[in-house]
């Protein structure tokens, strides 16, 4: 089930498609110290660990 961005399962949720494109473009628009704390308190609500080293490593 698609909801606010994620992608719910029964037993865990990952981030939407369409919503990592948007954040990696902002990224690259703006990449502040605050944009990535924002994003990485983002992705910390889901099963996202690899998406966190993304965001790490594209900074």
């Amino acid at each position: 089930m698609d909801f606010l961005g994620w992608v719910l399962f029964n037993d865990h949720r990952v981030l939407r498609t369409k919503t990592k494109k948007r954040m990696f473009a902002r990224i690259g628009m703006h990449p502040t110290e605050g944009t990535l704390r924002s994003y990485l308190g983002l992705v910390k609500h889901g099963n996202c660990f690899a998406l966190k080293q993304d965001i790490l490593v594209y900074t």
